[in-house]
């Protein structure tokens, strides 16, 4: 998925456009390009509305709005994509601290 993903200048998440829900925005993030996806976000909300304040995700009210976004010359947010991974990533690494803590305070 990431080769395909990689090839793109951004990446849509069409599960969004469906009652279902869209899917990861994370893998298209983490190779440096942007999202558009459907309506439909509740299943990712959290990161979804975080990338979307970030101006790195977008949300379109449906398929019409998402040609017309195509139809848009891609924009470099490679820097606002950057600064969204460098604040919110490490989670693993800080969930594991406090594990630690939680552990050698017993």
């Amino acid at each position: 998925m990431f080769f395909y993903l990689g090839l793109s200048d951004r990446v849509i998440v069409g599960g969004g456009f469906t009652p279902r829900g869209a899917h990861n925005i994370i893998e298209a993030l983490m190779l440096g390009k942007p999202v558009l996806t459907g309506p439909h976000v509740w299943t990712i909300e959290y990161p979804f509305a975080e990338a979307a304040a970030a101006g790195i995700a977008r949300s379109l009210p449906d398929e019409a709005a998402l040609i017309a976004a195509l139809d848009e010359p891609p924009a470099d947010n490679s820097t606002a994509i950057a600064a969204f991974l460098a604040e919110h990533g490490g989670a693993s690494l800080r969930t594991l601290a406090a594990i630690d803590r939680v552990l050698a305070a017993r």
